[in-house]
């Protein structure tokens, strides 16, 4: 999977959902994707993108999951 600048990267992570109290306290987590833009990458493997509404972030492209957010898919560019 190559990814380049201007791409679409689908990201897939865990992300805590509501918690509830009960007998047993616990935290929900969901599966969540997101969709990013890649902005920039580095030899490194660090991946700076934003999202539809400018929310930048850095994203490692060799993490792993459950503990991190992992890439899904790659959408290419489009003349970009």
């Amino acid at each position: 999977m190559r990814i380049e600048q201007g791409d679409i990267i689908i990201i897939e992570n865990m992300e805590p959902g509501r918690s509830y109290s009960g007998k047993v306290w616990s935290n929900q987590f969901l599966l969540a994707r997101h969709a990013w833009r890649v902005d920039d990458i580095t030899n490194g493997g660090k991946i700076t993108a934003h999202d539809c509404h400018g929310k930048r972030k850095m994203i490692h492209a060799l993490d792993k999951p459950p503990c991190y957010p992992y890439i899904v898919r790659v959408v290419p560019a489009r003349g970009i």
